[in-house]
């Protein structure tokens, strides 16, 4: 793996800031910035790969799925040579459990894509079963998350169920490591329950994803993304990052979301 060389470290004047701000530089090239736990989509030689990157050494990063059939992921620490991501089926409750894999150093990069056409969550007999990413330490997320649903990432359309629960918070766990949402930017439809939970009580997170693609979505497409995220700001002035939107679906905290003219405002409970 190529190494970038840390420059600088500089706390931030933030209660609810758990971590630095930091500059890496690579080849005298600035690569990235981090300040007050929000992150801007990095310009990267292989952003068309879901990557998490360690900003604490020894994070790691691992995968427990329920649903029917194991899901299909590879992974690579360089975006280039990739490596079958192997798992284990647990035999009390029959949960796939995939390896977890330990980020040595700060700044060392996790790369992930697969092949789940059908989408990394389904409707069980009372309620959905999900794949779920689980992290430990100080996790930075980027990269196009639709290269979870194919290799090559060329889809735009989420499948019903398709991230349901994703990233959201096990059980138990007290602070939860994610700080940045993966690129969603290419995603031009979102199929019922597609991305519903798939956040949930992701306490780290400060700043929403971006949907500036999306054109329409089924019916709780995005139903509770943000459930339990307090320190999300979802919108600025009031308007959310969607060009346009069919279906209203609800917030982390029961606010609803509407279109009026072709632009999607965040309703509170105070004007809505």
């Amino acid at each position: 793996m190529k190494r970038r060389k840390e420059v600088g470290i500089l706390d931030i004047e933030n209660p609810k800031c758990k971590w630095h701000k930091t500059v890496y530089l690579k080849d005298g090239k600035l690569m990235k910035t981090i300040h007050d736990g929000s992150f801007t989509q990095e310009e990267d030689e292989h952003s068309e790969y879901l990557c998490f990157e360690a900003l604490e050494q020894g994070s790691t990063v691992k995968i427990v799925s329920q649903i029917s059939n194991a899901p299909s992921f590879e992974y690579s620490t360089d975006g280039e040579t990739w490596v079958n991501w192997q798992y284990e089926t647990d035999k009390e409750t029959e949960f796939y459990i995939f390896d977890t894999i330990e980020l040595e150093n700060i700044g060392d990069r996790l790369y992930v894509r697969g092949d789940n056409q059908d989408g990394l969550a389904e409707m069980g007999k009372v309620e959905i079963l999900f794949t779920n990413f689980q992290f430990t330490g100080i996790i930075k997320c980027f990269g196009n998350v639709m290269s979870l649903i194919t290799i090559e990432a060329e889809v735009t359309e989420v499948p019903d169920y398709g991230f349901a629960y994703l990233f959201s918070e096990p059980e138990g766990s007290q602070e939860h490591p994610l700080v940045s949402t993966p690129d969603m930017t290419s995603i031009t439809y979102i199929g019922e329950f597609g991305c519903t939970y798939m956040f949930k009580d992701c306490s780290s997170l400060t700043k929403a994803a971006n949907f500036t693609s999306l054109e329409s979505m089924g019916a709780y497409a995005c139903g509770a993304m943000y459930f339990g995220c307090d320190n999300v700001v979802l919108a600025e002035n009031g308007q959310l990052t969607f060009d346009f939107v069919e279906v209203p679906f609800s917030t982390s905290h029961g606010e609803s979301i509407r279109s009026v003219d072709g632009v999607v405002y965040w309703m509170t409970g105070q004007n809505s």
